[in-house]
């Protein structure tokens, strides 16, 4: 129960400022700059969030840290991360697939 006490809470701290950061980013940075340096100014401030919420929501929740395992969450999100963009950008299941750098 602590462990999705703890998920729920970094999800919605992760998601509001993501929440907060979006519209700015949309409505007063994507109508001044390109889309992708609109998000690139917004990366930052985003990987701040996760960090400073990996890190203060176990504290605040007394849980105690396992860093095999948010490395395993973390490596596992990362692949999850690389094949949907895979797919999105066209080189999905096919062939090529067995070199990574076909794309």
């Amino acid at each position: 129960m602590r462990v999705t006490l703890a998920m729920l809470f970094y999800f919605g701290l992760v998601f509001g400022v993501g929440l907060l950061l979006g519209p700015i980013r949309v409505l007063w940075l994507e109508p001044r700059f390109r889309p992708i340096i609109a998000t690139a100014c917004g990366a930052p401030f985003m990987l701040l969030a996760i960090l400073v919420a990996g890190r203060w929501v176990p504290r605040v929740l007394k849980h105690p840290a396992r860093s095999k395992n948010a490395r395993l969450g973390v490596g596992s999100l990362v692949c999850c991360k690389w094949r949907i963009s895979r797919s999105a950008s066209g080189c999905g299941a096919s062939p090529q697939e067995n070199n990574l750098f076909s794309c």
